[in-house]
């Protein structure tokens, strides 16, 4: 029980970073898709 624990968290210790890696590179899309739109946003009303 103990062994498959220790080696459960050697394991996520290394696909930790890549997780996290991957859930920084989605919020900053995220990030960018809201900016761009809100910028989309404002031309769009600056043209009308």
């Amino acid at each position: 029980m103990l062994e498959i624990f220790s080696s459960f968290l050697v394991s996520f210790s290394e696909y930790f970073p890549i997780i996290s890696e991957k859930v920084k590179k989605g919020k900053f899309l995220y990030f960018c898709v809201r900016k761009y739109n809100i910028d989309y946003f404002f031309s769009f009303l600056n043209c009308y």
